[in-house]
């Protein structure tokens, strides 16, 4: 079985130590939030591939992703953990777009004379 974040095959006996290392890239209060949610009653794999999906994302985004997540109530509707990760995907291209969208608005405008 190959591990889904990085496809090594060699790396699922090590799961405990990796996830420990993306747990401290991770806020805490974010990582709180995860751990209610999650990161208790899924398995090492996808604690790995959930935690690893989130190491690069701002925290903006994370949180977003969180109260989508609660406020549509996901997981009483029958969602997994894999449905989250797709949301976080998605968001975080909505957050890239507007980012670059502020950044070229920005650009266009013209210069300050003091």
């Amino acid at each position: 079985m190959r591990c889904p974040s990085c496809g090594w095959s060699n790396t699922l006996k090590n799961y405990p130590r990796k996830i420990q290392i993306l747990e401290n890239q991770i806020n805490p209060e974010i990582l709180e939030h995860l751990r209610r949610l999650f990161l208790t009653t899924i398995d090492d794999l996808t604690s790995y591939t959930l935690l690893y999906s989130c190491k690069d994302l701002e925290d903006e985004v994370l949180n977003h992703c969180i109260n989508i997540w609660e406020r549509r109530n996901l997981e009483g509707k029958g969602f997994d953990v894999y449905y989250f990760m797709g949301i976080l995907r998605n968001e975080n291209k909505k957050f890239e777009n507007k980012l670059s969208i502020e950044k070229n608005s920005l650009e266009e405008l013209p210069p300050t004379i003091e």
